[in-house]
């Protein structure tokens, strides 16, 4: 659980587009990644300066500092951590596995996921205790995994919970996923709202790939979440006859009758022969869909976040 250079970038962008910290809680208290130099140069490039603290070297063989200097450098009044164990410091001791207690109902202007709703068994409930812990006008900020990360805790998450979640219904007014593929360059992509594509946002890839969530909340979170996924929700409504992973299939369709009947003939070929439509090159599947998957200068993050639209 730590702040790496992106999650800096987004906090720093945040900052800039007029997100307020205020008081706000760490789910799990967070480790500070960046070096001095680099530090220097990120608040550099969003014009602000760094606090002293974050410019100290640490001793080799080291664990990273904690990162209640970065949060106070851009404005946290008070910045508190939630943990199952006060092993780290935390102040509030709580397991997430468990329903929130009411006295901490909306009491941050921000909650901060920063790698602890994975490894929480009870996910459902735990993001539910950290969208009830929000103000009214406070936000939600996460950074968990997406892709390949395979073993790191108990799930990998889609696009599709957080924007189902953090949605009108359930007391937020925004909601924007991000993803940043850890490779050389380190290209941000915003990934559309499956609802709004009616479709899901697939991605195959072979690097190690965050999601990145801003949520905004506006009115008290329900004490019952009733999410559905969003492709199937127009099936059923239309009652249409056939559901095949919310995609309707015709049987008219020339390459789908081919590949039924090669099934047909063939069916241990044809079957191996189909995984390689499961590859990143693929359309279903590869990043350069630019209808899902829409490139954002990280330059110009701040006026992405300004700019977000609200939830229909």
């Amino acid at each position: 659980m730590a702040i790496d250079s992106e999650t800096a970038r987004l906090f720093l962008a945040g900052k800039q587009a007029g997100i307020n910290l205020g008081r706000m809680v760490m789910l799990g208290r967070q480790n500070f990644l960046l070096r001095p130099a680099e530090t220097r140069a990120l608040f550099q490039s969003y014009g602000l300066p760094p606090d002293p603290r974050l410019l100290v070297p640490t001793p080799p063989g080291s664990d990273p500092p904690f990162a209640e200097p970065f949060f106070e450098s851009l404005g946290a009044t008070a910045c508190e951590a939630m943990d199952v164990s006060s092993y780290e410091g935390a102040n509030i001791v709580h397991d997430m596995n468990e329903a929130l207690p009411s006295r901490l109902y909306e009491q941050f202007d921000l909650v901060f996921d920063g790698g602890t709703l994975e490894h929480v068994f009870q996910f459902p409930r735990a993001l539910h205790n950290a969208m009830q812990l929000v103000k009214p006008g406070g936000w939600f900020v996460g950074f968990t995994g997406g892709n390949n990360w395979f073993g790191h805790g108990f799930y990998q998450f889609s696009p599709e919970v957080y924007y189902r979640a953090l949605s009108r219904q359930n007391g937020f007014s925004k909601c924007a996923v991000f993803i940043v593929p850890e490779g050389l360059g380190l290209k941000w992509y915003l990934v559309r709202d499956p609802a709004q594509l009616r479709n899901r946002t697939n991605l195959i890839n072979s690097l190690r790939t965050p999601l990145l969530v801003l949520g905004q909340k506006a009115a008290p979170t329900p004490e019952k979440l009733k999410l559905q996924q969003s492709d199937y929700l127009p099936y059923w409504s239309e009652n249409a006859p056939v559901l095949n992973t919310g995609k309707v299939l015709k049987a008219s369709n020339f390459a789908l009758s081919l590949k039924a009947k090669l099934y047909q003939l063939m069916p241990v070929f044809t079957r191996r022969l189909a995984t390689l439509e499961a590859r990143p090159w693929c359309q279903e599947y590869t990043i350069r869909k630019r209808h899902v998957f829409l490139p954002i200068d990280r330059n110009k993050l701040a006026s992405v976040i300004a700019g977000l639209p609200a939830n229909a």
